[in-house]
């Protein structure tokens, strides 16, 4: 796998129809609105390598889903639960490997140990777990005729008679054996002699089990009455602390709550709205009232805060639900001009406040307390929820879609989330249904992650980029550790757009790369032939119909308050060799300008680990900053860990 050196020292060195649209006024602010990125929005779920590691450096991967609430680590065995007709089924193919090593979630995190992934895994907040590989909970033999079977298997049924239509009430024995938190405390003990703790190779994150609106349905076989804010927080709080008590470094995320109605309201809450008229889930909410009337995701984060205040650390690190507010029109399939607009369009269900998003369906529809329809602005929410209710939690979005990344309009809209979650300080994102590397939709991912096909990434430093009509053209802007600016247009017409970047604080070296994406060529991100003149003022240029173009622009060196270093050789620090390095090498950089003029040693930060930052220095490898081990004007040593390949 390729990857990318750079070094930089005090400062980053090394940022209806459409046809007829008029071009919209775009602003680029190098000292406005300044913040980090994290790496870990570009995350996906997927339980095996899809190939987009073999083309990108993939952050973060997430082991979640339906069947990681059922998932036995001992076995390796799921129940599909009401996916698929209640049946245990193996997560490993082939020959059964030597359990529980060799699992399904050790190949998992091995393969992202490989590529320097984080692993988000998932801890079930059930009480049982699937016995064996072939088990059913709804057996017609034992409780009768049912509405459905599987055609496959007949004797496993949907858990509906067929006689009355009544959900049958099954025993949890016949597909399951009991468990409690010592399951979840000797898997995560089991992975860290396995792998080390989180610090050191071992699993990053644990969320707490996924969609508990839902548990009263998809696993009604095991979870067998309508899910309250009490039981709900009972088993968070259970679960977490078995995972804090073996490894505290791990993070923690919950409650992944599946989408608008589960943000505020708890399953109850749903029944008893559903119940009454005029039967909606938001109209009579019982079980929030007699929590004071908090919204469940709200509660959820004082709990937690009081939680830390009574015992003195921090259980929930990561506030972490699905975002499943597209308009539920779209589908994998691409529609006509209209449908296509929405689509790319309607990601502005993240953060406008002023947006209200189209459905079709009235009950998909995202009401308030009141049954008005309501702006969803979903990230400046989750940033509110945390402000309000427990600040220095981090935000993740660990399931989200907007459908057809097998064509441009999609990779154009997965684009504009990406540069929306860099936008707008999101820490954890996490795509559902990631795209094969050569879908349009990988390509969104790639002009962030390795636009040139040689490690070069957007900036992570991301500065004020404005649009006048995010509907036409959307921007974002970054300044990179190389202190290039990079600057992002996504022009989601059907029509080609000449216009104008102004440019605020920052002083261009006089040219800017180009690259491309759209309709054109779906096989490449290309860099066209000739680079754009930009001056301190802006740069001009057309933007073609459906497409991305990545403007890469450097600084001029006089706007550098020190000299940009320059590296001639990396090498093994042990061998010299300079043909290739691996993860877990020691590398000594050569050069000019690389560090301090007097030489410094290794040094130590507080959790005791080395230090990633001596005499103003850094090395990043993939954009991630590499332990040092020495630093000096012509030679810096680094380790170049698993994390950062």
């Amino acid at each position: 796998m390729k990857f990318r050196i750079c070094l930089f020292t005090a400062i980053p060195l090394c940022a209806l129809s459409l046809h007829a649209q008029s071009a919209p006024t775009l602003a680029v602010d190098a000292n406005a609105n300044r913040h980090p990125i994290s790496p870990f929005i570009y995350g996906i779920n997927g339980y095996a390598d899809t190939g987009l590691g073999s083309i990108m450096h993939i952050p973060l991967r997430r082991f979640g889903g339906d069947a990681t609430t059922s998932y036995n680590w001992q076995n390796d065995v799921s129940n599909a639960a009401g996916d698929w007709y209640f049946e245990n089924y193996a997560q490993y193919s082939g020959a059964v490997p030597p359990l529980p090593d060799g699992s399904s979630f050790d190949l998992f995190h091995e393969a992202d140990l490989q590529t320097g992934t984080l692993s988000l895994g998932t801890i079930s907040l059930m009480d049982w777990t699937p016995k064996d590989t072939v088990s059913c909970s709804f057996s017609v033999a034992k409780y009768g005729a049912q509405q459905k079977v599987n055609q496959y298997n007949p004797d496993c049924g949907n858990g509906v008679l067929a006689s009355n239509g009544q959900q049958i009430i099954n025993d949890p024995h016949d597909a399951y054996e009991p468990m409690d938190q010592t399951f979840a405390q000797d898997w995560v003990a089991y992975l860290m002699k396995r792998y080390g703790p989180e610090s050191a190779g071992g699993v990053a994150l644990w969320s707490m089990d996924n969609e508990p609106e839902w548990w009263w349905g998809v696993h009604i076989d095991i979870y067998q009455s309508a899910a309250t804010y009490d039981d709900m927080l009972a088993r968070n709080l259970r679960l977490a602390q078995a995972v804090k008590a073996v490894d505290p470094g791990a993070l923690i995320t919950g409650p992944v709550a599946a989408g608008w109605p589960g943000y505020f309201y708890s399953r109850t809450d749903f029944q008893s709205g559903w119940n009454t008229s005029p039967y909606q889930y938001w109209d009579n909410p019982t079980d929030q009232k007699a929590h004071g009337g908090v919204p469940w995701v709200e509660y959820y984060l004082q709990q937690m805060k009081q939680f830390e205040q009574q015992h003195g650390y921090r259980l929930l690190d990561v506030v972490d639900i699905h975002g499943y507010i597209t308009p539920d029109t779209l589908t994998d399939t691409p529609g006509d001009t209209a449908a296509e607009t929405l689509r790319m369009t309607s990601t502005r269900a993240l953060w406008d406040p002023n947006y209200i998003v189209p459905n079709a369906t009235a009950g998909d529809n995202e009401y308030d307390a009141n049954g008005n329809l309501t702006a969803p602005q979903l990230i400046p929410r989750m940033h509110q929820w945390v402000d309000q209710n427990y600040p220095g939690t981090k935000l993740a979005i660990t399931e989200y879609m907007w459908h057809a990344l097998g064509s441009i309009t999609g990779a154009i809209a997965q684009a504009d989330i990406l540069g929306i979650f860099g936008r707008e300080s999101l820490d954890y994102g996490t795509l559902w249904g990631p795209p094969a590397p050569t879908d349009p939709g990988a390509f969104a991912f790639k002009i962030f992650l390795n636009y040139d096909s040689n490690g070069s990434q957007f900036g992570g430093t991301s500065v004020s980029a404005t649009t006048g009509n995010a509907d036409v053209l959307s921007i974002f802007a970054a300044q990179r550790y190389d202190s290039a600016l990079t600057i992002l247009v996504l022009n989601k017409t059907t029509g080609d757009i000449a216009d104008n970047i102004s440019l605020a604080n920052f002083s261009p070296a006089g040219t800017a790369q180009v690259w491309q994406y759209g309709q054109n060529n779906l096989n490449a991100i290309v860099r066209q032939t000739a680079d754009l003149n930009v001056s301190s003022n802006g740069v001009s240029t057309t933007f073609p119909a459906d497409s991305m173009t990545l403007l890469v622009v450097p600084q001029a060196q006089k706007a550098m308050t020190v000299p940009q270093p320059v590296v001639a050789k990396v090498t093994n620090a042990a061998s010299y060799d300079a043909t290739a390095v691996s993860p877990g090498e020691m590398v000594a950089i050569f050069g000019q300008g690389l560090g301090p003029a007097t030489g410094v040693n290794l040094q130590l930060d507080s959790d005791g680990l080395v230090t990633t930052s001596l005499g103003g220095t850094q090395v990043l490898v993939n954009g991630n900053a590499a332990p040092l081990v020495y630093a000096a004007a012509q030679q810096v040593n680094a380790e170049i860990g698993r994390a950062h390949v």
